[in-house]
């Protein structure tokens, strides 16, 4: 396994071996799987949303409990995404053991 001084497309200047760097690959499954939850996102905000906003204009308490649930809801909504999609992109990137494009 021949590994040579190399520079990746963030600028890390490290020893790395062919196929063995999965940051890019992490990182690209995260962003997409991040763009992919906003329609999750809108479903939410606007199913949820308009109880809450009803709830709060009322002045009801229940309304403060919705608005603090859809928050939740949706952080952990796009964390589940996230998470997923980052392991799958470092699972994928892992396993094609591809070489930079240059060589």
């Amino acid at each position: 396994m021949d590994s040579t001084h190399r520079t990746d497309s963030f600028g890390d200047s490290s020893r790395l071996s062919s196929g063995k760097n999965t940051k890019e690959g992490a990182l690209t499954g995260g962003l997409g799987n991040f763009i992919a939850a906003f329609p999750l996102m809108a479903f939410f905000l606007f199913v949820f949303g308009l109880g809450t906003i009803v709830g709060i204009a009322e002045g009801d308490v229940d309304g403060v409990i919705g608005l603090l649930f859809l928050g939740l809801l949706v952080f952990l909504s796009v964390a589940y995404f996230v998470a997923f999609g980052a392991l799958g992109g470092l699972i994928g990137s892992g396993i094609s053991d591809r070489g930079d494009p240059n060589s």
